[in-house]
């Protein structure tokens, strides 16, 4: 008979000493589905399990149905299999070399034990499916959170942006904001952490039927997380203060080439910057414009200006490939002060293409249009 796509093919041991290492057990243990695969049956009076718990380079993994005179137990928990043999390893009492033929005939005569094992199972098998995470669940609740934040975004325009709105400007108006970041930051946490525990085929498939809601998600509320991370005075977010969840979701894009699209669009006004840590650069280039004011010798004051050049460069090379949103150059932005400062710091005198295309005001518009053409 042919098998079905629904049943896993099972591993049953009877006395075999530990096998594995500590990445083995935590490779096994991430896939809930792999690891309960393996039944090992095995008797806490067992001389040879006994003796393979004392090199600590083993670890058990799978399934084990401990057995003893007095009946028998399943554990899951590898902390628990751990504990209760290294508890019977050192008491050293009645290890022997044990007859496993009549250990499972003594299950099968003890209807009792054998329920029991079903039954724990079962209940093993019910925990985990209710512990699982279920992407689609949650997923018409989160769209409508990040429906609510793109309105977020869109009225925000009125003043100096979303991002310097929520850092400097929230209002008792704008606290549901911080709700629904909370929420869809926690669903984007488990939903990268149960991508990350499945093995490499299935991940992949995970990852990438996903891979456009997060990148949306990611480009849409990184930028708030970095606003609050500076208006609690800290530096160095990128570095610092980022989530990991947020670096594998640019991993993930980072690895899907066919996503890795740039270029002039119909649409510039509404596009998300594609680089989620923008703010937290301009915040930094800030701080390097005080560090060239605040200088005490040239060489300070030359390092922080070598920077600054860097991040033009940076914001530049967005430019050219409409990669950033143009709310950038609404008055009063954190993105527009840098630009006051760093231009009073290279004074009038200061030319190039990036400075060229600042100088003139009407040049946001024609980017805003997808019409600037940059040299």
């Amino acid at each position: 008979m042919e098998p079905t796509k629904d049943k896993r093919p099972l591993c049953v041991t009877f006395g075999s000493p530990l096998i594995g290492d500590q990445m083995f057990q935590q490779a096994m243990s991430q896939s809930s589905n792999l690891n309960s695969c393996f039944l090992h049956v095995a008797s806490l009076q067992d001389r040879l399990i006994s003796s393979s718990i004392s090199n600590h380079s083993y670890s058990p993994f799978g399934i084990f149905l401990l057995c003893s005179d007095f009946g028998s137990c399943c554990f899951e928990s590898p902390v628990s299999v751990l504990r209760l043999l290294n508890l019977i390893s050192q008491l050293n009492q009645g290890l022997q070399n044990c007859d496993y033929g009549s250990i499972v005939e003594n299950l099968y005569r003890n209807e009792t034990d054998m329920k029991n094992l079903v039954e724990e199972l079962n209940k093993q098998e019910l925990l985990k499916q209710k512990k699982r995470f279920i992407p689609n669940k949650k997923l018409d609740e989160m769209k409508t959170n990040m429906a609510k934040l793109e309105w977020y975004k869109k009225i925000s325009k009125t003043g100096a942006g979303y991002y310097d709105r929520f850092k400097d400007h929230l209002s008792t108006a704008d606290h549901d904001v911080v709700g629904f970041i909370r929420e869809l930051n926690n669903y984007w946490k488990e939903m990268v952490e149960e991508a990350e525990k499945q093995p490499q085929k299935e991940g992949a498939t995970f990852r990438t039927r996903w891979l456009y809601a997060g990148t949306n998600y990611r480009r849409m509320v990184e930028p708030l997380d970095v606003a609050r991370y500076y208006k609690d005075g800290k530096r160095d977010y990128i570095n610092q203060g980022r989530s990991e969840h947020y670096k594998q979701l640019e991993k993930w894009l980072e690895n899907d080439q066919k996503s890795q699209s740039t270029g002039r669009t119909n649409n510039v006004e509404s596009i998300l910057t594609l680089d989620s840590c923008f703010w937290a650069h301009v915040e930094e280039a800030l701080i390097l414009c005080q560090k060239v004011k605040a200088a005490a010798s040239e060489v300070e004051k030359k390092e922080a200006m070598s920077s600054l050049d860097e991040f033009e460069k940076y914001v530049y090379e967005l430019l050219k490939n409409y990669a950033v949103s143009p709310e950038i150059f609404l008055d009063g932005s954190s993105f527009m002060r840098w630009w006051g400062e760093y231009f009073g710091i290279k004074r009038a005198s200061y030319a190039s293409e990036f400075a060229n295309f600042m100088k003139n005001p009407i040049n946001y518009k024609k980017y805003v249009e997808g019409a600037y053409n940059f040299p």
